[in-house]
């Protein structure tokens, strides 16, 4: 993980080729370039469940365009009954971690040296 400045041919194609039922892939583009990728895929021995990842290029951080990818895909996933969203990050991104927090479900975490684990389950929504 690290900086990125462009996305590779390759990096395009396993970002976003997807099957509906199991595949997800959600893009942003600035102009013609593409600048984010949102995708999850569903788990083949736990099918209500997805792993997720998120990618941002760095031109386009910090403008809320990961937290927006995140919501649609909890909402392409509710729609697929996949009901919880999987991760990893490095625990030391704190943008991450408070685009995760900022969703409106409970997830829970785990933190494990340099990692950080966390699922969110779709069907709890934070109260208050």
């Amino acid at each position: 993980m690290g900086a990125k400045p462009r996305f590779s041919e390759s990096d395009l194609k396993y970002l976003t080729e997807a099957d509906p039922a199991d595949h997800v892939a959600i893009v942003g583009f600035r102009e013609s370039d593409l600048v984010a990728v949102g995708r999850a895929i569903r788990y083949a021995r736990r099918p209500d469940a997805a792993d997720f990842g998120l990618i941002v290029a760095d031109c386009c951080q910090r403008q809320g365009i990961g937290a927006f990818l995140l919501k649609r895909l909890a909402e392409a996933l509710t729609e697929r009954d996949i009901r919880y969203m999987c991760g990893e990050m490095f625990s030391t991104n704190s943008a991450m971690f408070r685009v995760v927090d900022d969703m409106p479900y409970i997830t829970d975490w785990v933190l494990d040296g340099s990692v950080a684990s966390f699922e969110i389950d779709l069907s709890s929504p934070k109260l208050g």
